[in-house]
């Protein structure tokens, strides 16, 4: 019987240890896309802006196993900001590619940039940079 009390005492124990021992998922790089359509970059041969925004913002949060990602898109236009919410993405290489996936099954195109550090995103008027945000440097970026 000691020996039985003894078991559950350890099997009791070791399982919460074990399900500790995995690495919870932490936001491990930020993305960030920035486009302001009134600094007459976007324009058209005609003189026309391109996009029927004033602003837009992409944000992508990529987890630590660097397959699970969060993006948020913000559009200003007339005054209004227009906000897409959280969307949960994965990473998917398919035939040589990667590709942002969401839930539902809609896809982004997306490829690695030549410096190691930056995404280019697939939109509708071509590939944009996301640039890869530095995280804060408590040396640098912080006063006590």
């Amino acid at each position: 019987m000691k020996k039985l009390i003894t078991l559950i005492l350890i099997l009791a124990l070791a399982l919460p240890a074990l399900a500790l021992a995995d690495d919870p998922l932490y936001i491990d790089k930020h993305y960030s896309l920035f486009i302001n359509s009134h600094d007459g970059q976007f324009v058209s041969g005609k003189g026309g802006r391109i996009f029927t925004f004033d602003s837009y913002t992409l944000d992508l949060y990529l987890c630590s196993d660097q397959k699970t990602g969060y993006l948020i898109e913000t559009t200003y236009v007339d005054g209004i900001f227009l906000n897409s919410g959280m969307s949960k993405v994965s990473l998917v290489d398919v035939s040589g590619k990667t590709m942002l996936v969401y839930e539902n099954g809609d896809n982004v195109a997306i490829e690695r940039d030549e410096n190691g550090r930056d995404l280019w995103i697939k939109m509708d008027r071509g590939l944009f940079r996301m640039s890869l945000m530095d995280p804060i440097d408590a040396s640098a970026d912080w006063r006590p």
